[in-house]
């Protein structure tokens, strides 16, 4: 098995999401629109990032002593194999879900239009996950087959059409992880041409599915460009957070993030919104920034969310600390990765296709993903091992 990141350092990708979303956009703002935040917002975006980097580092520190290998407790080549059978039967639903949805969106402006159905999502994001599955059983060698190259295309796909008529982050969270899969071994010398690749590949999911949804990046000259560049960055929302307060009081953003996805039928009309092309939604914070912008029911735009604000609103500076640790942790647990139990390596490859949109990721978001991603994958490692067993005998 891969042996921890000698080469990809969780600390750094988060550090190059908070410069992507914080700083460059921010520094666009300022230099050529001449606007910029009060002097709060970027206290508290910089002892956040501090915070985050000294538990990382504590953690790091802690985690060497005590991770252990853990390769042994499963047989790799059996799990891949359950990951790669299942994962060939979804790809033909998932491809077909895809060209469904782009024909439902295909006379519909981006920005409007119905979101995708439920039962869409369940589909592709079972076909990530098993991703995510194999992903944790794979060595140095499998990086090189043409196994890992078939299966990470027959994911990346179904979500790069969609991506072409909705969100980038939809086909950015399954290449972040096959990158780190790829790299993350210290087996592979990462060479300059690498690096290119990954930054052109970057280029092309930020600048070009925005132009080929007809987003007007480039048509305006350097100007629209800049403006487009500089809309991306999340750091306003730090301080609009007082303005959530004084229009939703009693909304627990808390509830409506952790619980609300699961049993909406628990919020109280209150912690309710009729947004983005559903009614009774529950009223998480991206919501919240969206209808503080005046976002419409049919309008699937909005401004997105950053954990800096999410934290801040929950509990204030305090929580942002609290929030910031847990994140430090977090990332210093991705890179022991593959020497951890497989169930809870398993559910850190969310947070590795996060690593680096968590500037850009609500806070309540992201542990709701992973408690779910924890209970989907221990349902995978009970079915890899029971067809295993009968498989054998």
């Amino acid at each position: 098995m891969i042996k921890g990141s000698r080469i990809i350092d969780p600390l750094v990708v988060f550090m190059i999401g908070a410069a992507i979303f914080w700083v460059i956009p921010e520094a666009i703002r300022i230099h050529f629109f001449e606007t910029w935040q009060v002097e709060e917002v970027y206290a508290y975006l910089a002892v956040s990032a501090a915070v985050v980097a000294l538990s990382y580092a504590a953690f790091v520190a802690l985690l060497k002593r005590t991770a252990s290998d853990v390769a042994g407790e499963a047989p790799a080549e059996a799990m891949r194999l359950f990951a790669t059978t299942s994962i060939v039967l979804l790809t033909p639903i998932c491809v077909a879900l895809a060209a469904v949805f782009v024909a439902m969106r295909w006379s519909a402006d981006y920005g409007e239009g119905d979101t995708m159905p439920y039962v869409f999502q369940i589909f592709l994001y079972s076909h990530l996950y098993l991703l995510f599955f194999y992903l944790r059983f794979v060595d140095e060698q499998e990086v090189k087959s043409r196994r890992f190259l078939l299966l990470s295309l027959a994911v990346v796909l179904p979500r790069l059409l969609i991506s072409t008529h909705w969100g980038r982050f939809f086909v950015g969270q399954a290449v972040l992880p096959l990158v780190f899969a790829a790299l993350v071994g210290g087996g592979i010398m990462v060479k300059g041409r690498h690096i290119l690749l990954i930054v052109a590949g970057a280029a092309l999911i930020y600048f070009a599915l925005p132009m080929l949804r007809g987003d007007d990046v480039v048509t305006g000259g350097s100007d629209s460009l800049l403006k487009f560049v500089a809309a991306g960055g999340p750091v306003s929302l730090v301080g609009q957070v007082e303005d959530v307060g004084r229009a939703f009081p009693n909304v627990d953003f808390l509830k409506t993030g952790l619980i609300g996805p699961f049993a909406p039928d628990l919020l109280n009309p209150d912690e309710r919104i009729d947004i983005w092309g559903q009614e009774g939604a529950p009223l998480t914070l991206d919501r919240a920034f969206a209808a503080l912008e005046g976002i419409g029911f049919y309008s699937l735009t909005g401004p997105g969310s950053v954990y800096v604000a999410d934290l801040l609103v929950l509990g204030g500076f305090v929580a942002l600390m609290a929030g910031s640790i847990v994140i430090g942790g977090f990332l210093a647990l991705t890179r022991f990765l593959y020497r951890l139990n497989p169930l809870f390596s398993l559910a850190l490859f969310d947070i590795v296709s996060k690593t680096v949109f968590l500037p850009r990721t609500s806070f309540t978001y992201l542990i709701d993903r992973i408690v779910v991603l924890t209970l989907i994958c221990a349902l995978m490692l009970k079915a890899a091992r029971w067809c295993r067993r009968h498989g054998n005998g």
